[in-house]
Protein backbone atom coordinates (compact mmCIF):
# COMPACT_ATOMS: atom_id res chain seq x y z
CA UNK A 1 0.00 0.00 0.00
CA UNK A 2 1.28 3.46 -0.86
CA UNK A 3 2.18 5.70 2.04
CA UNK A 4 -0.73 7.92 3.04
CA UNK A 5 -0.02 11.27 4.64
CA UNK A 6 -3.20 12.88 5.97
CA UNK A 7 -3.37 16.61 6.38
CA UNK A 8 -2.99 17.96 9.95
CA UNK A 9 -6.63 19.03 9.97
CA UNK A 10 -7.75 15.49 9.18
CA UNK A 11 -5.68 13.88 11.95
CA UNK A 12 -6.84 13.91 15.53
CA UNK A 13 -6.69 11.87 18.71
CA UNK A 14 -10.13 10.40 19.33
CA UNK A 15 -10.68 10.78 23.07
CA UNK A 16 -13.89 8.74 23.08
CA UNK A 17 -12.21 5.77 21.38
CA UNK A 18 -9.24 6.11 23.71
CA UNK A 19 -11.68 5.83 26.64
CA UNK A 20 -13.06 2.62 25.13
CA UNK A 21 -9.53 1.26 24.94
CA UNK A 22 -8.74 2.25 28.52
CA UNK A 23 -11.96 0.65 29.71
CA UNK A 24 -11.00 -2.61 28.01
CA UNK A 25 -7.56 -2.42 29.61
CA UNK A 26 -9.09 -2.01 33.04
CA UNK A 27 -11.60 -4.84 32.76
CA UNK A 28 -9.51 -7.48 31.00
CA UNK A 29 -8.32 -10.10 33.53
CA UNK A 30 -6.44 -12.66 31.43
CA UNK A 31 -3.46 -10.34 30.94
CA UNK A 32 -1.24 -9.63 33.95
CA UNK A 33 1.80 -7.72 32.66
CA UNK A 34 0.44 -4.30 33.64
CA UNK A 35 -0.41 -5.59 37.13
CA UNK A 36 2.83 -7.33 38.14
CA UNK A 37 5.08 -4.34 37.47
CA UNK A 38 3.51 -1.06 38.66
CA UNK A 39 2.94 1.56 35.99
CA UNK A 40 4.96 4.77 36.02
CA UNK A 41 3.94 7.54 33.59
CA UNK A 42 7.00 9.40 32.28
CA UNK A 43 7.15 12.62 30.27
CA UNK A 44 10.27 11.58 28.32
CA UNK A 45 10.59 8.67 25.95
CA UNK A 46 13.93 7.80 27.55
CA UNK A 47 15.70 9.10 30.61
CA UNK A 48 17.78 8.20 33.65
CA UNK A 49 16.55 7.44 37.15
CA UNK A 50 18.47 7.27 40.40
CA UNK A 51 19.33 4.01 42.13
CA UNK A 52 20.05 4.12 45.86
CA UNK A 53 22.73 1.87 47.32
CA UNK A 54 20.70 -0.35 49.63
CA UNK A 55 23.81 -1.21 51.63
CA UNK A 56 23.74 2.34 52.99
CA UNK A 57 20.40 1.58 54.63
CA UNK A 58 21.18 -1.89 55.96
CA UNK A 59 24.82 -1.40 57.03
CA UNK A 60 25.12 -0.30 60.66
CA UNK A 61 27.26 2.86 60.74
CA UNK A 62 26.36 4.51 64.04
CA UNK A 63 29.09 4.55 66.72
CA UNK A 64 29.67 5.79 70.24
CA UNK A 65 30.37 9.53 70.33
CA UNK A 66 33.05 10.59 72.76
CA UNK A 67 32.67 13.97 74.51
CA UNK A 68 34.01 16.84 72.43
CA UNK A 69 34.26 14.82 69.22
CA UNK A 70 32.36 14.82 65.96
CA UNK A 71 29.69 12.27 65.26
CA UNK A 72 30.48 9.44 62.85
CA UNK A 73 29.82 10.24 59.18
CA UNK A 74 27.61 7.90 57.19
CA UNK A 75 28.74 6.76 53.77
CA UNK A 76 26.13 6.44 51.03
CA UNK A 77 26.01 6.62 47.28
CA UNK A 78 23.73 7.01 44.27
CA UNK A 79 24.01 5.53 40.81
CA UNK A 80 21.93 5.86 37.66
CA UNK A 81 20.07 3.49 35.38
CA UNK A 82 18.17 4.18 32.18
CA UNK A 83 14.80 3.30 30.70
CA UNK A 84 13.96 3.44 26.99
CA UNK A 85 10.29 3.28 26.00
CA UNK A 86 9.48 1.53 22.75
CA UNK A 87 6.72 2.80 20.50
CA UNK A 88 4.16 0.29 19.15
CA UNK A 89 1.26 0.95 16.80
CA UNK A 90 -1.38 -0.94 14.81
CA UNK A 91 -4.24 0.20 12.59
CA UNK A 92 -7.38 -1.10 10.91
CA UNK A 93 -9.54 0.38 8.15
CA UNK A 94 -13.29 0.82 8.40
CA UNK A 95 -14.46 1.32 4.84
CA UNK A 96 -17.59 3.11 3.69
CA UNK A 97 -18.85 -0.22 2.37
CA UNK A 98 -18.45 -1.83 5.78
CA UNK A 99 -20.46 0.96 7.39
CA UNK A 100 -23.17 0.76 4.73
CA UNK A 101 -23.59 -2.99 5.18
CA UNK A 102 -23.33 -3.06 8.99
CA UNK A 103 -26.40 -4.02 11.00
CA UNK A 104 -27.82 -1.43 13.37
CA UNK A 105 -26.67 -3.52 16.34
CA UNK A 106 -23.01 -3.18 15.30
CA UNK A 107 -20.68 -0.37 16.32
CA UNK A 108 -17.72 -0.69 13.98
CA UNK A 109 -15.62 1.94 15.74
CA UNK A 110 -16.15 0.28 19.12
CA UNK A 111 -15.49 -3.22 17.77
CA UNK A 112 -12.38 -2.14 15.87
CA UNK A 113 -11.00 -0.27 18.88
CA UNK A 114 -11.59 -3.32 21.08
CA UNK A 115 -9.76 -5.53 18.58
CA UNK A 116 -6.80 -3.15 18.45
CA UNK A 117 -6.77 -2.93 22.24
CA UNK A 118 -6.55 -6.69 22.64
CA UNK A 119 -3.65 -6.66 20.21
CA UNK A 120 -1.97 -4.09 22.45
CA UNK A 121 -2.61 -6.27 25.52
CA UNK A 122 -1.24 -9.30 23.71
CA UNK A 123 1.93 -7.44 22.73
CA UNK A 124 2.42 -6.09 26.26
CA UNK A 125 2.01 -9.56 27.74
CA UNK A 126 4.50 -11.09 25.31
CA UNK A 127 7.05 -8.33 25.99
CA UNK A 128 6.77 -8.93 29.74
CA UNK A 129 7.14 -12.69 29.31
CA UNK A 130 10.22 -12.31 27.12
CA UNK A 131 11.76 -9.95 29.67
CA UNK A 132 10.88 -11.71 32.91
CA UNK A 133 9.16 -15.06 32.49
CA UNK A 134 11.19 -17.47 30.37
CA UNK A 135 13.00 -20.64 31.48
CA UNK A 136 16.21 -19.55 33.16
CA UNK A 137 18.85 -20.41 35.71
CA UNK A 138 20.39 -18.13 38.37
CA UNK A 139 21.99 -15.10 36.77
CA UNK A 140 20.24 -15.44 33.39
CA UNK A 141 17.49 -12.97 34.33
CA UNK A 142 17.05 -13.18 38.09
CA UNK A 143 19.63 -13.52 40.86
CA UNK A 144 17.69 -16.30 42.58
CA UNK A 145 16.03 -19.20 40.80
CA UNK A 146 14.85 -22.74 41.50
CA UNK A 147 13.94 -25.21 38.76
CA UNK A 148 11.60 -28.15 38.57
CA UNK A 149 13.20 -31.60 38.37
CA UNK A 150 12.42 -35.25 39.12
CA UNK A 151 14.39 -35.14 42.38
CA UNK A 152 15.33 -32.45 44.86
CA UNK A 153 18.92 -31.25 45.31
CA UNK A 154 20.55 -32.44 48.50
CA UNK A 155 21.22 -28.84 49.45
CA UNK A 156 19.03 -26.27 47.70
CA UNK A 157 20.74 -23.01 46.74
CA UNK A 158 18.89 -20.46 44.52
CA UNK A 159 22.23 -19.01 43.36
CA UNK A 160 23.91 -22.28 42.36
CA UNK A 161 23.08 -23.90 39.02
CA UNK A 162 24.28 -27.28 40.30
CA UNK A 163 22.02 -27.38 43.37
CA UNK A 164 18.84 -25.45 42.72
CA UNK A 165 16.45 -28.30 41.92
CA UNK A 166 13.08 -28.89 43.59
CA UNK A 167 10.48 -31.54 42.69
CA UNK A 168 7.93 -30.63 40.02
CA UNK A 169 4.87 -29.15 41.73
CA UNK A 170 2.47 -31.40 39.81
CA UNK A 171 3.92 -34.42 41.66
CA UNK A 172 2.42 -35.54 44.94
CA UNK A 173 5.82 -35.78 46.67
CA UNK A 174 6.68 -32.15 45.91
CA UNK A 175 6.58 -29.35 48.49
CA UNK A 176 5.29 -26.17 46.78
CA UNK A 177 4.28 -24.41 50.00
CA UNK A 178 7.69 -25.01 51.56
CA UNK A 179 9.47 -24.06 48.31
CA UNK A 180 7.64 -20.73 48.02
CA UNK A 181 8.09 -19.88 51.70
CA UNK A 182 11.78 -20.76 51.45
CA UNK A 183 12.27 -18.49 48.43
CA UNK A 184 10.27 -15.70 50.05
CA UNK A 185 12.45 -15.88 53.15
CA UNK A 186 15.62 -16.09 51.05
CA UNK A 187 14.80 -12.92 49.11
CA UNK A 188 13.91 -11.14 52.36
CA UNK A 189 17.26 -12.14 53.88
CA UNK A 190 19.20 -10.92 50.85
CA UNK A 191 17.34 -7.67 50.17
CA UNK A 192 15.42 -6.75 53.31
CA UNK A 193 12.20 -6.85 51.28
CA UNK A 194 9.46 -9.49 51.54
CA UNK A 195 8.06 -10.49 48.12
CA UNK A 196 4.30 -9.96 48.18
CA UNK A 197 3.17 -11.07 44.71
CA UNK A 198 3.22 -14.44 42.95
CA UNK A 199 2.71 -14.69 39.18
CA UNK A 200 2.07 -18.17 37.81
CA UNK A 201 1.33 -19.83 34.50
CA UNK A 202 -2.07 -21.45 34.16
CA UNK A 203 -0.58 -24.96 34.33
CA UNK A 204 1.11 -24.04 37.61
CA UNK A 205 -2.18 -22.79 39.02
CA UNK A 206 -3.89 -26.04 38.09
CA UNK A 207 -1.12 -28.06 39.77
CA UNK A 208 -1.30 -26.02 42.97
CA UNK A 209 -5.10 -26.32 43.17
CA UNK A 210 -4.80 -30.12 42.98
CA UNK A 211 -1.74 -30.53 45.19
CA UNK A 212 -2.53 -32.62 48.30
CA UNK A 213 -0.60 -30.31 50.65
CA UNK A 214 -2.51 -27.25 49.45
CA UNK A 215 -5.87 -29.03 49.59
CA UNK A 216 -5.10 -30.43 53.07
CA UNK A 217 -4.25 -26.99 54.45
CA UNK A 218 -7.49 -25.53 53.12
CA UNK A 219 -9.71 -28.48 54.10
CA UNK A 220 -9.32 -27.57 57.80
CA UNK A 221 -11.22 -30.57 59.09
CA UNK A 222 -13.74 -30.78 56.28
CA UNK A 223 -15.31 -34.24 56.53
CA UNK A 224 -16.22 -34.92 52.92
CA UNK A 225 -15.16 -33.79 49.48
CA UNK A 226 -12.31 -31.52 48.45
CA UNK A 227 -12.10 -27.95 49.57
CA UNK A 228 -12.46 -25.28 46.91
CA UNK A 229 -9.15 -23.45 46.72
CA UNK A 230 -9.53 -19.70 46.21
CA UNK A 231 -6.74 -17.37 45.19
CA UNK A 232 -6.92 -15.52 48.49
CA UNK A 233 -6.63 -18.76 50.47
CA UNK A 234 -3.65 -19.75 48.37
CA UNK A 235 -2.07 -16.33 48.87
CA UNK A 236 -2.55 -16.67 52.62
CA UNK A 237 -0.79 -20.05 52.54
CA UNK A 238 2.19 -18.47 50.81
CA UNK A 239 2.10 -15.38 53.08
CA UNK A 240 1.77 -12.98 50.17
CA UNK A 241 -0.78 -10.38 49.13
CA UNK A 242 -1.64 -11.22 45.51
CA UNK A 243 -1.52 -14.05 43.00
CA UNK A 244 -1.78 -13.40 39.27
CA UNK A 245 -2.62 -16.23 36.87
CA UNK A 246 -1.38 -15.87 33.31
CA UNK A 247 -4.47 -17.00 31.42
CA UNK A 248 -3.90 -15.16 28.14
CA UNK A 249 -3.81 -17.42 25.08
CA UNK A 250 -1.95 -16.74 21.83
CA UNK A 251 -2.54 -18.07 18.34
CA UNK A 252 0.82 -19.49 17.25
CA UNK A 253 0.16 -20.00 13.54
CA UNK A 254 -0.36 -17.34 10.86
CA UNK A 255 -3.69 -16.96 9.11
CA UNK A 256 -4.40 -19.74 6.66
CA UNK A 257 -2.81 -22.53 8.69
CA UNK A 258 -4.51 -24.85 11.16
CA UNK A 259 -5.10 -23.11 14.47
CA UNK A 260 -2.62 -23.78 17.28
CA UNK A 261 -3.29 -21.82 20.46
CA UNK A 262 -1.38 -21.98 23.71
CA UNK A 263 -0.90 -20.07 26.94
CA UNK A 264 1.62 -17.25 26.79
CA UNK A 265 2.83 -17.72 30.37
CA UNK A 266 4.25 -21.22 30.18
CA UNK A 267 4.87 -23.32 33.29
CA UNK A 268 6.86 -20.97 35.51
CA UNK A 269 6.25 -19.00 38.70
CA UNK A 270 7.73 -15.70 39.89
CA UNK A 271 7.79 -14.10 43.34
CA UNK A 272 8.13 -10.32 43.19
CA UNK A 273 7.71 -7.24 45.35
CA UNK A 274 5.09 -4.71 44.31
CA UNK A 275 4.82 -1.47 46.33
CA UNK A 276 1.44 -0.22 47.46
CA UNK A 277 2.15 3.22 46.00
CA UNK A 278 4.80 3.19 43.25
CA UNK A 279 6.93 6.27 42.77
CA UNK A 280 10.23 7.97 43.50
CA UNK A 281 12.37 6.44 46.25
CA UNK A 282 10.07 3.40 46.28
CA UNK A 283 11.62 -0.04 45.71
CA UNK A 284 10.00 -2.50 43.34
CA UNK A 285 11.11 -5.63 41.52
CA UNK A 286 10.24 -3.86 38.30
CA UNK A 287 8.33 -0.99 36.77
CA UNK A 288 6.42 -0.45 33.55
CA UNK A 289 7.47 2.95 32.20
CA UNK A 290 4.68 4.46 30.08
CA UNK A 291 5.57 7.45 27.93
CA UNK A 292 2.72 9.85 28.54
CA UNK A 293 4.33 12.65 26.51
CA UNK A 294 2.74 11.61 23.22
CA UNK A 295 0.12 14.13 22.05
CA UNK A 296 -3.26 13.09 23.41
CA UNK A 297 -1.98 10.08 25.36
CA UNK A 298 -3.05 9.30 28.91
CA UNK A 299 -0.98 8.21 31.90
CA UNK A 300 -1.06 4.74 30.39
CA UNK A 301 0.92 6.04 27.41
CA UNK A 302 -1.91 4.96 25.11
CA UNK A 303 -3.89 6.84 22.50
CA UNK A 304 -6.32 6.03 19.69
CA UNK A 305 -6.21 8.01 16.46
CA UNK A 306 -8.96 8.24 13.84
CA UNK A 307 -8.80 10.06 10.55
CA UNK A 308 -10.31 9.99 7.09
CA UNK A 309 -8.46 8.51 4.11
CA UNK A 310 -10.38 9.81 1.08
CA UNK A 311 -8.38 7.83 -1.47
CA UNK A 312 -9.46 4.59 0.24
CA UNK A 313 -13.01 5.71 1.09
CA UNK A 314 -12.33 4.59 4.63
CA UNK A 315 -11.67 5.70 8.17
CA UNK A 316 -8.27 4.83 9.61
CA UNK A 317 -8.34 3.72 13.27
CA UNK A 318 -4.98 3.32 14.96
CA UNK A 319 -3.86 2.43 18.46
CA UNK A 320 -0.48 3.61 19.64
CA UNK A 321 1.39 3.04 22.86
CA UNK A 322 4.90 3.56 24.16
CA UNK A 323 6.24 1.59 27.11
CA UNK A 324 9.04 -0.59 28.41
CA UNK A 325 9.26 -3.32 31.02
CA UNK A 326 12.21 -2.61 33.29
CA UNK A 327 13.57 -4.95 35.95
CA UNK A 328 14.79 -2.55 38.62
CA UNK A 329 16.03 -5.18 41.09
CA UNK A 330 17.12 -8.65 39.93
CA UNK A 331 17.55 -9.67 43.54
CA UNK A 332 14.09 -8.64 44.71
CA UNK A 333 12.49 -11.72 43.15
CA UNK A 334 12.52 -15.49 43.18
CA UNK A 335 11.95 -17.42 39.95
CA UNK A 336 10.69 -20.99 39.68
CA UNK A 337 11.73 -22.23 36.25
CA UNK A 338 9.70 -24.99 34.51
CA UNK A 339 8.18 -25.85 37.86
CA UNK A 340 5.58 -28.25 36.44
CA UNK A 341 6.18 -30.95 33.86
Amino acid sequence: MAFISPSPSALHIDSSLTKISLMTLQTETAYVASKVFPNIPVSKESDFYHVYDDGSFFRSQMHVRQPGTESAAIQWSLSKDKYQCQNYALHALVTDGMRANADDSLDLDWDTTTLLTHQKLLKHEKEWVETCFVASDPGDIWDYALRGKDTRSTTVDPTNLDSNDVVFWNRSDSTPIADILYMRSYVKRKTGINPNTLTIGNAVYDALCEHPDVVARINRGQTSGLASVTLQQMADLFRIKEIFIMEAVEEKNPEGLESEKDYIGGNHALLTYKPLKPGLRTPSTGYTFNWSGLLGSRKSGLRVKKFRVPTLAADWLEIETSFTEKITSKGMAGFFSSIVE
